[in-house]
């Protein structure tokens, strides 16, 4: 019978590379939160050979850019924080919360970039939250992702109150289950 070859002893585990530090981002995000242009728009300008970290031209969208990095388009700086925006909107019916089409269905975001005033538009935008093709209402947008994922986590715990105007009768036997709560596919 063959003998298996030995194995070399398990090193010891490593400590996450970013453990204690702050992680990085990667460069077409970092445009994209910093204000300087769209996400895909950033993805173009560095492929094209037009963006620099520290000096040297990237052409790769996914390097990543440490904190200390200067970042720089055109040959202009870059600055890499920008306050954080977020847009109240009155989301129409007949429109996804997405950012992609769907059976040529719009979306909010084909509705409201382009109303944006200039300074704004060159951020990239996220819905904080969403509501069905055929609802209409109040709709958050923000240029800050990690506002998102803390609005929208369940493990925040954050209170959220809807209303909604009912085109039928809601007499007490319709009503009572509601009030109970919902049983979702992804918890009540």
């Amino acid at each position: 019978m063959p003998r298996k070859p030995e194995r070399p002893p398990k090193s010891p585990p490593r400590p996450n590379r970013w453990e204690g530090k702050e992680k990085p981002d990667w460069l077409s995000r970092a445009l994209a939160r910093a204000g300087a242009m769209p996400q895909k728009d950033a993805e173009a300008a560095i492929k094209a050979g037009r963006v620099s970290i520290n000096g040297h031209v990237v052409k790769t969208h996914l390097t990543p850019v440490p904190p200390d990095a200067v970042l720089k388009v055109d040959g202009l700086p870059v600055r890499k924080v920008a306050p954080t925006h977020v847009l109240a909107f009155h989301k129409p019916a007949g429109v996804l919360s997405s950012t992609a089409r769907q059976h040529r269905t719009g979306t909010v975001f084909e509705v409201l970039l382009p109303q944006l005033p200039t300074e704004l538009a060159s951020f990239t935008w996220h819905a904080v939250g969403r509501l069905d093709v055929d609802t209409t209402g109040l709709l958050l947008f923000t240029n800050d992702d990690k506002l998102v994922a803390h609005a929208t986590s369940p493990e925040t715990n954050l209170p959220k109150r809807y209303v909604a105007t009912v085109f039928s009768i809601a007499d007490e036997e319709r009503v009572a289950p509601l009030r109970q709560g919902m049983m979702l596919d992804d918890g009540p």
